[in-house]
């Protein structure tokens, strides 16, 4: 099959980028040894080529090979011919740092990537950068700088979608820093945006998460409202996911309340939810919460 795409492109510019397309398709379906072989035959056609590079780099780091890894992505940035090139190279970069705990390392190469979008006013992807060091120093525990730069990603939210995501980062941060008035209210505008232009799962989750952060601020009254809304929401519109897991946050929170007695029969209906609709992960997922 590789071979098959690889012969049935020549070296016109058009073809090649339909087979960095065709590596890039490979990878994100996970079939990595497939996108390594297609990634090195495109650099062997062409050299100089930024995007097989980073194919390979994100091939071979979803294998597991770091150092090798490292080495496609560096050069990939080595060949960059152009500044937004180099911003994901960068970026994907911090990724790969990421993914194998060099968490300064990571910063370091989302700083890179950030500082060109701020020179090339890139606002874009100076948001993304933001939120990928917040969620770095998050990784790390310093929880301050990574409310810093999610504060500074939601100044450059572009949509709702974006203002939502934003939001949804700030509260988590607010509430793991014990600020749970600051933690509710961003939450909230992280529901309100996912209302007007969020999906049903992504309303639900954002709920979801609203519970969650009462619960933690102890505010047990408003927990069980937002649950019981979200059950029923969830119930309406046939999402028996999100009706077991609103089930199981005012399982939660009965506990926390110390009522573990009202808490079993909101388990064991969300267990018998989870089973029907045949979700072994969801029924492991409500095994583990309650050990």
């Amino acid at each position: 099959f590789i071979v098959m795409i690889l012969m049935s492109f020549n070296l016109k510019a058009a073809d090649y980028s339909e087979v960095v397309a065709s590596c890039n398709s490979t990878l994100n379906k996970g079939d990595f040894k497939d996108a390594t072989t297609i990634s090195e035959e495109l650099i062997r056609l062409q050299p100089e080529s930024n995007a097989a590079y980073l194919c390979k780099g994100r091939a071979l780091g979803a294998q597991g090979d770091y150092s090798q890894a490292l080495i496609a992505l560096d050069i990939a940035t080595d060949k960059a011919t152009d500044a937004f090139d180099k911003i994901i190279s960068h970026a994907i970069t911090g990724n790969l740092h990421k993914q194998f705990d060099q968490l300064t390392a990571a910063i370091s190469s989302y700083e890179k990537s950030l500082a060109l979008c701020k020179t090339t006013q890139n606002d874009k992807f100076a948001r993304i950068n933001y939120i990928l060091i917040g969620e770095t120093h998050t990784l790390n525990k310093d929880l301050n700088s990574a409310l810093k730069n999610y504060l500074l990603a939601e100044k450059l939210a572009n949509n709702d979608h974006e203002r939502a995501d934003g939001y949804e980062h700030i509260a988590s941060t607010y509430s793991a820093l014990g600020k749970h008035d600051q933690a509710i209210e961003f939450q909230l505008k992280a529901v309100q945006n996912h209302k007007k232009s969020g999906t049903l799962d992504q309303l639900a989750q954002a709920n979801l998460q609203q519970g969650r952060i009462f619960v933690i601020a102890k505010e047990f009254a408003n927990a069980e409202k937002t649950y019981n809304k979200l059950a029923q929401f969830s119930k309406d519109n046939g999402s028996a996911y999100f009706e077991a897991k609103a089930l199981l946050g005012l399982a939660l929170n009965k506990i926390e309340m110390g009522d573990a007695s009202a808490a079993k029969p909101l388990i064991d209906k969300a267990k018998a939810i989870a089973k029907e609709s045949k979700d072994l992960a969801l029924e492991k997922e409500i095994d583990l919460a309650i050990k």
